[in-house]
């Protein structure tokens, strides 16, 4: 089941521009096609990276949406390091909207992005996809807590207005800030800066 293909096509244009209003989310590398788009979704926020409890504050995801969407989830694999109780070893994603019986049709990108950036510094223990980083989240609370308090902080320095450039219809001009660097244990960021200008076009 899929929509008319100018009704898919600017449904996606809307999602993508409500995913631009948002200062902890860039987008980059879109690749528009004529049966499915893929781009990096780019979330700002702290979360764990390995079992030595590293810490980072920008994370990339693949996104792919297929000519079935909306009515079909978004597929999406996590690209840079993470270390998670709901992260597949195939870099999969378990989380309850990304899941084929709770997923709908009226559900936005933005609720999807939303939902992974809560995800960043919350875990699932019922239904890990990770057992041994399932372990090591209960083992280590001191540092789930640490990484709370470092998600503050980039919250707290991401709070500046996105500029949104929009030519014609099908054309969308985002800013996409720069990454926070946050270190370990220690509570500082750099300022966010605007970065290159990405355009978008979803081929007929």
């Amino acid at each position: 089941m899929n929509l008319p293909h100018n009704i898919w096509k600017r449904r996606i244009e809307e999602d993508l521009k409500g995913l631009y209003n948002h200062p902890r989310v860039g987008i980059r590398n879109v690749s528009p096609g004529v049966d499915e788009v893929n781009f990096d979704l780019i979330l700002h926020g702290a979360a764990i990276v390995s079992h030595a409890g590293d810490i980072a504050t920008e994370h990339t995801l693949h996104v792919v949406l297929s000519r079935d969407y909306p009515y079909q989830m978004p597929i999406i694999k996590w690209v840079t390091p993470i270390w998670h109780p709901n992260v597949y070893p195939d870099s999969s994603i378990c989380i309850g909207l990304l899941k084929s019986y709770v997923w709908k049709d009226t559900n936005s990108l933005n609720e999807v992005a939303m939902a992974l950036i809560n995800f960043l510094t919350s875990h699932d223990a019922t239904d890990a996809a990770n057992s041994a980083a399932r372990t090591w989240y209960i083992d280590n609370p001191e540092k789930i807590m640490e990484v709370k308090r470092q998600d503050k902080l980039v919250e707290e320095q991401l709070k500046i207005p996105k500029r949104i450039v929009i030519k014609a219809r099908q054309t969308i001009q985002p800013t996409t800030p720069h990454p926070i660097q946050t270190k370990t244990g220690a509570q500082s960021a750099q300022a966010v800066a605007p970065q290159t200008v990405t355009k978008i076009r979803i081929n007929k």
